[in-house]
């Protein structure tokens, strides 16, 4: 017989895929449906990201953005397309910097 959940155990588990059910029916279907693309490496003032949507992107958000302390990193785009998005990128002392981007 298979080992089953009782108790606290199952009710934490039901109270997480209730929650989760709901932000899902919440989030626009644009949204749901985009693409992370990890480790974009910043080495110039801009960079050519490759989403693959095969669709202009609606919108995009930096997720992690990974530098060293204290520099101030404002990104924006250039210009996208099917293919690509390019983004720019204003820093203090323009250091490399590396960042994972959800593209929708």
């Amino acid at each position: 017989m298979a080992d089953k959940k009782r108790g606290f155990g199952r009710g934490v588990d039901v109270a997480q895929q209730q929650a989760s059910d709901e932000v899902n029916a919440r989030l626009p279907l644009w949204i749901k449906g985009g693409a992370m693309v990890e480790n974009v490496k910043f080495t110039a003032a801009t960079q050519d990201v490759q989403h693959k949507l095969g669709r202009k992107p609606r919108g995009w958000m930096v997720l992690r953005l990974r530098a060293p302390a204290g520099e101030s990193n404002v990104f924006y785009e250039v210009s996208s397309d099917t293919a690509k998005l390019t983004l720019g990128r204003d820093s203090v002392n323009n250091v490399p910097a590396t960042v994972d981007v959800w593209v929708y």
